[in-house]
C-alpha cells in the first residue's frame, strides 16, 4: 500500500525510487532523440543549401540565393533549441535525479571527467560545430550573389548583407548564453561530490537505494 501525505503526493520510498528510475530512462531517451533530430536537421539544411545554390546558379537568380540566410537562421534557431533541451535535461538528471538515487551516475561522472583538472577526454561541442557550419554558409552568401549579379550594390546583395548581420546577432547571443551555461556546469562539476547516503525507513528526503532487480545505471 502506498502511503500518501495530506495532498503532498507519494511518500513510499520504493515507489519514489521506481518513479525516479522511470523518469531517468525517459529523459535519457529524450536526450538521444534530440541529438538524432539535430543530426537529421543538419543534413536537411546541407541538402537544401546545395539545391538552392545549384538552382540559383543555373537560373542566375539572386532572389533564390538570398533565401539561404533565412533558411539557415530558422535552422540555427531549431538546432539551438534542441541543444538547449539536451543540456538542460542533462542538468536536471544530474542535479535532481542522480543525487536522489544510488546507482544513477552517468551525467555526474560524465561532467566530472570532462571538467576535471589534468588529463581529460577530447570534446567537440556539437552546438559550436553546427554554428561554424552555419557561419561558413551564411558568409559565402553575399559572394554568391555578387557572382550571380556582378554588382556590389545590387538590392539582392544589400538584402543579403542585412540578413547576414541579423543572423550573426542572433547566433552570437545564443553562443554566449550556451557558453555561460557550460561554465556554470564546469563550476558545478568541481564541487565536492556528495557521499551516497541511504534513507532510513520512512525517510524520503535522502537518496533512494536501487532495488535488487534494477540496474546500477540507466545511462
Amino acid at each position: 500500500m502506498i502511503e500518501a501525505s495530506e495532498g503532498s503526493g507519494i511518500r513510499d520510498p520504493q515507489s519514489i525510487g521506481e518513479a525516479i528510475r522511470l523518469e531517468y530512462t525517459i529523459l535519457r531517451e529524450q536526450i538521444a532523440e534530440a541529438d538524432r533530430t539535430c543530426v537529421v536537421m543538419l543534413g536537411v539544411l546541407i541538402t537544401g543549401t546545395l539545391t538552392l545554390v545549384s538552382v540559383s546558379l543555373s537560373q542566375r537568380s539572386p532572389g533564390l540565393a538570398c533565401m539561404l540566410v533565412p533558411v539557415w537562421l530558422i535552422g540555427h534557431l531549431y538546432l539551438a533549441e534542441k541543444r538547449s533541451v539536451i543540456v538542460h535535461t542533462a542538468h536536471y538528471i544530474w542535479t535532481e535525479l542522480e543525487r536522489r538515487h544510488d546507482g544513477l551516475n552517468w551525467e555526474g561522472w560524465h561532467h566530472y571527467q570532462i571538467y576535471q583538472e589534468g588529463t581529460r577526454p577530447a570534446r567537440y561541442y556539437p552546438f559550436y560545430l553546427e554554428c561554424a557550419v552555419a557561419s561558413v554558409v551564411v558568409l559565402i552568401n553575399p559572394f554568391l550573389i555578387f557572382y550571380i549579379t556582378h554588382h556590389w550594390f545590387s538590392p539582392a546583395l544589400i538584402t543579403s548583407i542585412l540578413l547576414v548581420l541579423i543572423f550573426f546577432a542572433v547566433m552570437v547571443r545564443g553562443v554566449l548564453l550556451y557558453t555561460r551555461f557550460e561554465k556554470y556546469l564546469a563550476e558545478l562539476s568541481l564541487e565536492p561530490r556528495e557521499a551516497p547516503t541511504r534513507p532510513v525507513s520512512g525517510d524520503t528526503s535522502g537518496r533512494i537505494a536501487p532495488s535488487s532487480s534494477s540496474p546500477r545505471s540507466a545511462g
